[in-house]
């Protein structure tokens, strides 16, 4: 009878330490890296970069360039983790897909039109609307490194209202489909909020002006959990 106590104290102390535990072994099944697994969002500023274009307006072919510009942009995204055992356990990569949408804005620099160069009035505005796939790989707290790929749709409208003496001007808006590629780092501050930075490529594909867009960003962002 004297050792019932002591197995209902042992008792007491397992179930203590299984409740201590448990709130540890919890996180650790849900967190990737620095991030919980589930909703997050973030809010982006970037240094936008677009090459050269050239095209055709009004039977004229010409090429613009453009200033170095900004961009501004948001994403909500779900992440979940790696279906490799070892990779679960050791809760070191993750997959997240994202919703991503943004405003690019480059003013023009010069337009190369009629056999000459000229200093230029006006702007090109894009808007992506893409979803992309992201692998994230967790280092060492509090750092991760994530890379990732999709497409979509964007929006581009360019102005070109005054060049040099020459007269000419030109106007095109249009939709096109797009494709974007992205990696960078991500830098965990507890409860669930972040920062990451990294670069971007965002490709829209021909537009009405018989040419495509490519814009490079380097950016970064505010991150957190919901």
């Amino acid at each position: 009878m004297s050792s019932f106590p002591r197995l209902r104290s042992l008792a007491a102390v397992a179930i203590a330490t299984l409740a201590a535990g448990w709130p540890a072994a919890h996180a650790q099944s849900t967190t990737v890296g620095n991030s919980a697994t589930g909703w997050y969002g973030s809010l982006d500023g970037a240094f936008t970069h677009v090459s050269d274009i050239t095209g055709t307006s009004s039977g004229a072919n010409f090429t613009t360039h453009f200033k170095d510009g900004w961009e501004a942009g948001g994403t909500i995204g779900y992440t979940f983790l790696n279906t490799n055992p070892s990779d679960l356990a050791d809760n070191n990569l993750a997959l997240a897909l994202e919703a991503e949408g943004g405003y690019i804005r480059n003013d023009v620099d010069t337009v190369s039109v009629l056999g000459g160069s000229a200093s230029a009035h006006g702007y090109l505005e894009q808007v992506p609307i893409t979803g992309s796939i992201v692998l994230r790989y967790h280092i060492f707290s509090p750092l991760t490194v994530f890379a990732g790929i999709g497409g979509g749709m964007g929006y581009e409208h360019l102005n070109i209202n005054s060049v040099g003496g020459t007269g000419f001007s030109t106007s095109d808006s249009d939709w096109e489909a797009a494709y974007q590629a992205k990696a960078g780092v991500d830098l965990s501050f507890g409860g669930g909020l972040g920062l990451d930075a990294g670069v971007k490529y965002y490709h829209l594909f021909r537009t009405n002006m018989g040419t495509s867009i490519n814009t490079r960003m380097l950016y970064a962002g505010l991150t957190w959990s919901f």
